[in-house]
């Protein structure tokens, strides 16, 4: 015999379940479908965020007091605190770019591999 063979905890159990059932609908009705996930995604203080400058993970709501042991430099185009200068100036939008075919230095949205397809 074990213990949920006794009728008091069959009944005890049953409670349980009614009253896990009960919250389950209450907060159906609290948070409409999708918009736990807007708030887990965009809200929650404790979802996980990247440090934009070291890529560290952390909850979001220690990013703003985060200390980077890692030094930064400001890139010379856009102006953003970064780590890694020279791979940043490869993808920096506002640096500009030789196209190896064209020859020409331009600002380019797309990689340079992108450019060339293009071209």
């Amino acid at each position: 015999s074990t213990l949920l063979d006794d009728p008091s905890m069959k009944g005890a159990l049953a409670e349980a379940e009614l009253a896990k059932a009960r919250v389950e609908n209450r907060l159906k009705i609290e948070f409409p479908k999708g918009s736990k996930s807007d708030h887990d995604q965009l809200h929650c203080s404790m979802r996980m965020q990247t440090c934009p400058t070291c890529q560290s993970s952390m909850r979001a709501k220690d990013v703003a007091s985060h200390l980077c042991d890692k030094p930064v430099a400001k890139c010379k185009h856009c102006l953003a605190d970064v780590v890694d200068v020279l791979d940043h100036e490869t993808k920096c939008e506002h640096a500009l770019k030789q196209c190896p075919h064209c020859l020409r230095r331009q600002k380019v949205k797309c990689t340079v591999s992108q450019h060339i397809k293009q071209w």
